[in-house]
């Protein structure tokens, strides 16, 4: 079982403004729009000097999403995109200071109907799709962008944006500025994921009769095994060491034998040691495993950002499976966040994941959202495409209905 990975739920046409706002995330501010410009270019023509400002970019920008931080993206655009259709989109001053990035591809078809559009370039393992923007310029830089979109010659009719949490300052920035331009905005898919609060006693935390299970889980792993000890990683070991570990107990499991483990291909293997080294780099990582007799019987690795925490990747060793590591290792993990004072953590797990679900109650909305782009002949398309899109999911509801009666 792995509690920080993400997959795609059909949902309903929800509102993308029910979720909790995260405490400390700031508002737009009030910022003059001259002498900004919108370049475009590709991953593999980025100087050095690009990178250099990419990584300042990241620095002040808004603590949204740590997957939009140049080295995630990197790893993403080198393993993922190499020979692709993905334009980077830059917002910048005319001093060549970076506003915000954001990677597109064009796209063929919205769902199953044809019709060319933007979308923003998501790897199956990057749980947010947050672009990166300067704290302040967050209107600035959608304003730029969509500007920018709606007079190119390609892909015009609309720009869907994925994996957008509805509690985010970028996110509303870009839901405000659609309601001030009266341009139509759809939320294509939304689903909701459950977030750490901390809030009172991590003892209260869970329900006494669970207490109680986790408490004999420990005792019967204790009788058969010896003590469970937790190790981090203390950002000065050998990091390689605990990847190839990660490696080894993913790939032991049901994802080894389903071909879906990081290490079952190259780009993914390669996209999980670079972020994971990365990470460790800057600091931002926190990697955990539970151990049982020198061997990990259950490993979590996270991201911190600017006092907000995302999920990431959790494993664990099926031979285990009765005392429940993954579980055990779960309410360590749940307690070390609990007590950093002010962390809002982001599972960045799929909806169902009742384990998780049963420790962490609160829940954030996460949105694929699309934007209608360029002239009103597009914007028409835009609202027939969108039109017949409702249509069908109603029609698909509807026999789903039919089919349950029977």
């Amino acid at each position: 079982m792995s509690y920080f990975s993400s997959h795609d739920f059909d949902v309903d046409e929800s509102s993308v403004f029910t979720a909790t706002k995260p405490r400390g995330f700031g508002q737009s501010l009030a910022v003059s729009d001259k002498n900004i410009s919108v370049r475009t270019t590709c991953f593999e023509a980025l100087s050095k000097q690009d990178y250099a400002k990419w990584k300042m970019l990241s620095a002040n920008a808004v603590k949204s999403s740590i997957f939009a931080e140049p080295w995630f993206m990197a790893s993403v655009l080198q393993n993922f995109h190499k020979e692709s259709d993905t334009t980077l989109f830059i917002v910048e001053r005319v001093d060549g200071g970076w506003l915000g990035v954001i990677a597109l591809s064009q796209e063929a078809k919205l769902g199953r109907i044809p019709g060319r559009h933007w979308m923003s370039v998501v790897n199956a393992n990057q749980f947010l799709g947050v672009p990166l923007v300067r704290a302040g310029y967050e209107t600035v830089f959608w304003r730029h962008l969509l500007t920018k979109l709606d007079n190119m010659d390609t892909a015009r009719f609309a720009l869907t944006c994925k994996y957008m949490p509805g509690d985010d300052p970028v996110t509303e920035a870009l839901v405000n500025l659609c309601l001030q331009q009266s341009r139509s905005i759809e939320t294509l898919r939304a689903w909701e994921r459950a977030v750490l609060i901390p809030k009172g006693d991590f003892a209260n935390l869970l329900p006494a009769k669970k207490r109680g299970r986790i408490a004999s889980l420990k005792r019967k792993l204790t009788q058969d095994h010896g003590a469970p000890i937790l190790k981090e990683w203390n950002g000065k070991g050998n990091i390689e060491r605990w990847i190839e570990d990660f490696f080894e107990l993913e790939q032991s499991g049901w994802k080894g034998r389903q071909n879906s483990a990081m290490a079952c291909s190259a780009a993914t293997k390669a996209l999980f040691r670079d972020t994971i080294t990365a990470s460790a780099a800057s600091g931002q990582l926190r990697f955990i495993a539970m151990q049982v007799c020198g061997k990990p019987v259950a490993m979590s690795a996270f991201f911190i950002s600017g006092g907000y925490g995302f999920g990431f990747k959790s494993a664990y060793d099926e031979a285990f499976a009765p005392y429940a590591p993954g579980i055990l290792l779960l309410e360590e993990v749940s307690r070390i966040l609990h007590d950093v004072q002010g962390m809002y953590f982001d599972s960045c797990s799929a909806p169902g994941q009742k384990p998780l679900e049963d420790f962490w109650s609160d829940r954030r909305q996460i949105s694929d959202l699309c934007v209608a782009l360029g002239s009103s002949h597009y914007r028409t398309k835009f609202s027939a495409i969108i039109t017949i899109r409702r249509l069908w999911h109603k029609l698909k509801t509807a026999r789903a209905r039919a089919k349950s009666v029977i």
